[in-house]
């Protein structure tokens, strides 16, 4: 719903299809089925068998584990089998006859017909995008559960062929095991860092339909060079063969076959985008280039000592990629490829002039830091194209790779400000189901911070957590900020130095070292930061325990040192004071005392929003005064004192006393509300009286 993802069902009436639009929905589902399924230009080649040895038959426990390895709760394919269906039979006999049947398949080398159905459903990209136009939607195909069962055992089989050191590319972090994008790009980091050339640039490569355009031939000839088994290399040719998707609606259902592509929503889809991918990996490198992939992700990273260097070696490397696409078919798009500057240093510091009432910077003979802002007689970026005759691929001053928003020389600037946007855009959008005084709680707020604020903003922290400046961190907690208010409730006058304390939540730069560490940690990565120590072999708990450690001494520091949070610091002194207290929730009222702004005229007048300091009763009208000190509102504090001389805590009391034990928080909790409400409604009196 906050995210606006939740909308109401809708059809797809009608689609535009050159100069004319479908007029009914069979013509519309074939138009959708032809555009996204749509057959090769060429014949598919005819490749020879592998010869590899056969491998063994698949005992039950391998064919239960395949069955458990299937989510719950998925749609299910065309024949409406779920898994939980599968699982449940497989415990009562149906796991031998289903053993039977699988290796039935592996030995005459038959996929079943019925499990190469997928069952399409088209979603919308989103909702700004011209519903008449196919390009605005996404196909999702659901295939039945037992095929993927099938296929599943088929990978295990095939992993030896995937993983195979002499095929197999180093480069590719995509759908491999213990690898993420916050590697591809750490090692582009470290690529470029490492080198001593001066100059370095990246080029990203853009390939249209990647995956929905790989030829079948090419899988097949990649495994059958990789010695595939010879009983797989069959099974999966026969998987390939005579695939179909449907699009049904009403009892009415449109048929296509599919002659290209990865499966859809298959197991064994990703390895094989990989298994085709790594040959042009291996040749880049082979050829002296640098390269990382993360799926269909190309990053080629050219280095050179001048601008001439760079393009030799750049179009030499550009020219082997567009050679690969060709060969197999897949297309690089023109206007999505473009290339960026990820090192400069021969820079210098250019002199700032004035000219027509604006600042320019003008560099002669130099690459600057954005070759775009160069003004005139300003260096050009390398011109490198993908085929001859075409213009060069674009360069920008700013790229989205991997979900991260790059700058000149790894700028992360924009990409804070992009995440901090979109992050706290999400708690912007909670307000109307998180008012002051009623809506969502301060456990499902605070559930939202963790799951949803943290991940976003700190999405591949681990490869670009180390260029965060003092500049940067305080920006990420000015975006921290913004979740802070809404998870408290507190007014916005509060700092946020309070707002971090009160909610017990790692200043989000500290809480960005957390992630970081905590990886390194968890790969046994050697590291000494921040005053912290890990060695391979370290024990890892103790570590993490470390890591708290330190992060809440930092924390402690900061805390000791701000002037800000005054009327915080008498409820928590020190940050030890608020850890490990579950207990405290926030609410409009008690954020009010925790933080000292509130509806108190003292600090209203301070703001220019009350005529004077003073309460009714002639005292400074401060959140301790009315706490613990007017007159008028000695009724709605005697529970509070009744508590407190309980627990033998004396009056007027240590207002830390107020937030050590679940009983006396609780109390205390209901007697801000109590007291801010009484206040109110005598204020309100006396100003009509008046």
């Amino acid at each position: 719903m906050t995210s606006e993802k939740i909308a109401p069902r809708s059809a797809v009436n009608s689609l535009m299809v050159g100069d004319s639009s479908t007029t009914g929905w069979s013509e519309t589902a074939a138009a959708l089925l032809d555009g996204f399924f749509a057959d090769p230009t060429t014949q598919d080649r005819v490749i020879p068998p592998s010869q590899g040895a056969d491998v063994d038959l698949w005992s039950e426990l391998e064919v239960s584990r395949a069955v458990g390895s299937m989510k719950s709760g998925k749609c299910p394919g065309e024949d409406l089998i779920e898994a939980d269906m599968v699982k449940v039979a497989c415990g009562y006999g149906f796991l031998r006859p289903l053993t039977r049947l699988m290796n039935a398949c592996l030995r005459l080398g038959r996929f079943p017909s019925g499990w190469k159905s997928g069952a399409i459903c088209v979603l919308l990209k989103s909702p700004d995008k011209d519903r008449s136009a196919l390009k605005s939607y996404r196909p999702v195909c659901l295939l039945p559960v037992l095929s993927k069962v099938l296929e599943r055992l088929i990978r295990w089989r095939l992993l030896p062929v995937i993983s195979n050191e002499d095929h197999a590319s180093s480069r590719q972090f995509g759908f491999r095991a213990e690898r993420c994008t916050a590697d591809a790009i750490g090692l582009a980091r470290s690529i470029v860092s490492d080198s001593e050339k001066p100059l370095a640039f990246g080029i990203l490569f853009d390939i249209t339909g990647a995956f929905d355009n790989l030829r079948w031939d090419s899988v097949m000839e990649e495994l059958a060079t990789r010695s595939c088994p010879g009983n797989l290399w069959w099974l999966i040719r026969d998987y390939l063969a005579d695939r179909t998707v449907s699009l049904t609606s009403d009892g009415s259902r449109v048929v296509r076959e599919v002659k290209k592509g990865a499966p859809q929503g298959s197991i064994l889809g990703p390895d094989m985008w990989n298994m085709c991918m790594d040959p042009v990996l291996r040749e880049v490198q082979e050829r002296g280039g640098e390269i990382v992939a993360y799926a269909d992700d190309l990053l080629l990273l050219v280095t050179g000592g001048s601008r001439t260097e760079c393009e030799v070696h750049g179009q030499s490397m550009t020219d082997v990629i567009s050679g690969w696409a060709s060969r197999l078919c897949l297309e690089i798009s023109r206007s999505k490829t473009e290339m960026i500057l990820l090192k400069n240093s021969n820079a210098k510091g250019g002199k700032r002039v004035t000219a027509a009432g604006k600042k320019r910077l003008i560099e002669r003979g130099n690459l600057t830091g954005s070759l775009l802002k160069v003004g005139k007689g300003g260096a050009r970026p390398p011109c490198v194209r993908i085929s001859e005759g075409e213009s060069g691929i674009r360069y920008k001053n700013l790229v989205r790779y991997l979900g991260v928003t790059l700058g000149p020389c790894f700028s992360i600037a924009q990409h804070i400000e992009i995440t901090g946007a979109k992050a706290s855009g999400f708690y912007q959008r909670l307000a109307s189901v998180a008012r002051a005084q009623w809506g969502i709680s301060y456990g499902a707020m605070r559930h939202l911070y963790v799951g949803v604020f943290l991940p976003t903003m700190l999405y591949a922290v681990t490869a670009w957590g180390d260029l965060v400046t003092d500049t940067l961190a305080k920006k990420l907690v000015r975006m921290q900020r913004i979740a802070l208010l809404r998870i408290c409730r507190a007014y916005r006058t509060a700092s946020t130095a309070s707002l971090q304390v009160c909610t017990g939540l790692l200043p989000l730069d500290l809480e960005s070292i957390r992630w970081r560490l905590r990886a390194k940690i968890k790969r046994g990565a050697s590291f000494e930061l921040y005053g912290i120590a890990f060695r391979e072999g370290d024990d890892k708990r103790q570590a993490l325990e470390r890591v708290e450690t330190r992060l809440l001494d930092l924390w402690e520091e900061r805390w000791l040192v701000t002037p800000k949070g005054e009327a915080t610091k008498r409820f928590f002194p020190r940050i030890e004071c608020r850890i490990g207290k579950d207990f405290i929730e926030l609410d409009h009222y008690v954020s009010q005392f925790l933080t000292g702004h509130g509806d108190f005229s003292y600090r209203l007048h301070a703001f220019n929003l009350a005529e004077s300091p003073l309460c009714s009763c002639g005292a400074d009208d401060t959140d301790r005064h009315v706490l613990l000190e007017c007159e008028r509102l000695e009724a709605s504090r005697i529970e509070l004192r009744e508590c407190l001389a309980r627990v033998g805590s004396p009056w007027p009391p240590d207002l830390s006393t107020l937030v050590e034990t679940k009983e006396v928080y609780g109390v205390f909790r209901r007697t801000c509300r109590a007291l801010l409400l009484e206040k109110r409604r005598l204020d309100v009196g006396e100003r009509n009286r008046a």
